[in-house]
């Protein structure tokens, strides 16, 4: 006859059970609240907050409102985004966006947002939604973004997807440094103690980039209702309160998408990293090197293994994609 569990037991196992329900439903992603006509989400992963701001008003933009990493805020308010235009509409006709959704799943460490395009009040070809993934990892803090723009419509479209970024590595509005390599392109800011650094990570080169100043501030106009050409500048002279962006250009047929993930990552201290690295693999080699004296004087007739070097792959650097208006 088989002994029935004792009730303490049978009491844990319930309570047990309701703890990983409830968990499992937590990790659903849930709506953000929405305050007036924009939706803000806010998600924290290790020593990283991140709130991203959408808002029905103008053509179509995502805000990142806030990025701070260990409580030091990386970005002047309210300034690093993401927009984009419609060049298929006639220029008499209003183009908007509605937000469809916002969504933030803490499980997943990423925040979801979409907008429908609005022409004349009605909704347009144009799809945009965007994820962003949080991560943190020792000292670095990585944002990443998928951006993904779909024509719904009958006929093919023509539209422009900016990214602008004013980072303030530190938390402060003055860097050293800001630079873009060409080739992907690859872009770069420092403030001496911080590092950023913006790759693209999957989909198509950027058709356009731009180191630019603040003032006067021109990149933060993309996020409004401005369209212009990027000037493929790679870099201007520092210090100061810089911006860059990158653009991509696109022709969809129905049905088509476009889709691109940009990563931008900071390190608050890049030496001490590269220090931390050289320290490990020295004594990396200290151990190899003590290793085969130890074996030489145990085992003399041996014949000698090939000595095997460690590797000296350089550490991951931040990245920084984002751009937002300045006072």
């Amino acid at each position: 006859m088989r002994r029935r569990p004792p009730v303490r037991i049978s009491k844990f196992l319930c309570v047990a059970w309701i703890l990983v329900f409830a968990e499992i439903g937590n990790a659903a992603p849930t709506s953000c609240p929405v305050v007036v006509d924009t939706s803000k989400c806010e998600l924290v992963v290790g020593e990283t907050r991140v709130v991203v701001a959408a808002s029905d008003t103008g053509s179509g933009s995502f805000v990142i409102d806030a990025w701070e990493i260990g409580g030091v805020r990386q970005l002047a308010p309210g300034f690093s985004g993401l927009a984009f235009r419609d060049f298929s509409t006639s220029s008499q006709l209003p183009v908007s966006a509605q937000l469809e959704v916002a969504t933030v799943d803490v499980e997943a460490s990423t925040i979801s947002i979409g907008f429908r395009e609005l022409v004349s009040g009605q909704p347009g070809p144009f799809s945009l939604s965007v994820d962003f993934h949080v991560s943190h990892d020792g000292d670095t803090s990585a944002l990443a973004r998928t951006i993904t723009v779909r024509n719904d419509g009958t006929t093919s479209v023509v539209s422009r997807v900016y990214d602008v970024m004013d980072l303030d590595l530190g938390g402060t509005a003055m860097d050293e440094s800001a630079f873009v390599i060409p080739n992907g392109p690859t872009i770069y800011q420092s403030d001496g103690a911080t590092l950023a650094e913006t790759n693209i990570d999957s989909g198509p080169a950027a058709d356009g980039y731009e180191i630019a100043l603040c003032p006067p501030c021109d990149l933060s106009n993309l996020l409004g209702d401005a369209t212009f050409d990027l000037l493929n500048i790679t870099s201007v002279a520092g210090p100061g309160d810089f911006q860059s962006a990158l653009s991509w250009n696109q022709k969809l047929a129905p049905a088509e998408s476009f889709n691109v993930t940009l990563e931008t990552s900071i390190v608050p201290e890049p030496e001490a990293g590269v220090c931390a690295l050289s320290a490990v693999l020295m004594l990396l080699s200290c151990k190899r090197a003590s290793s085969r004296t130890a074996s030489a004087h145990s085992a003399p007739s041996h014949r000698k293994r090939p000595e095997v070097r460690a590797g000296t792959e350089s550490p991951r650097r931040g990245s920084a994609s984002h751009g937002g208006h300045r006072g």
